[in-house]
């Protein structure tokens, strides 16, 4: 599974941030059926807000082309359930996450799979779980 912080890296040029061609080969390995990637909802949110509001600010023309190709990736989307919710709840406060981060590591466990994250700040304070790990490393 991945965060909004790969996903979004799938919308970009290669050239555009780090790790960009490291993110779209996990997406080849979805799209081949050599792995399968879930995701949250939340995922769609957040990428629609780092097109609005991140470092790269694309035309919003540009954005909406992005955001129409991210809905047409056949993605494995867990829908949310209050079991989930009130792990996350725990989960955000045991390891002083987002409720928004929680979601993805709380799903990572729920599903016993590892959360690909470009976010070193997550895997630094979710690295207990022993379900997250950064883009690019192993």
């Amino acid at each position: 599974m991945v965060d909004a912080s790969v996903a979004f890296k799938w919308l970009v040029p290669d050239s555009a941030e780090e790790d960009v061609p490291t993110a779209k080969s996990l997406l080849v390995d979805h799209m081949e059926g050599r792995a399968k990637i879930f995701i949250p909802p939340l995922l769609y949110y957040e990428v629609g807000n780092i097109l609005i509001f991140g470092r790269s600010r694309p035309p919003i023309e540009q954005a909406v082309d992005a955001l129409t190709d991210l809905f047409s990736i056949p993605l494995e989307v867990v829908p949310p359930a209050l079991v989930g919710a009130n792990a996350t709840l725990r989960l955000a406060s045991l390891r002083g996450l987002s409720y928004y981060d929680a979601t993805y590591v709380a799903l990572a466990e729920m599903l016993d799979c590892a959360l690909i994250t470009a976010d070193r700040r997550l895997v630094q304070r979710a690295r207990a779980t022993g379900h997250v790990r950064l883009l690019g490393k192993g």
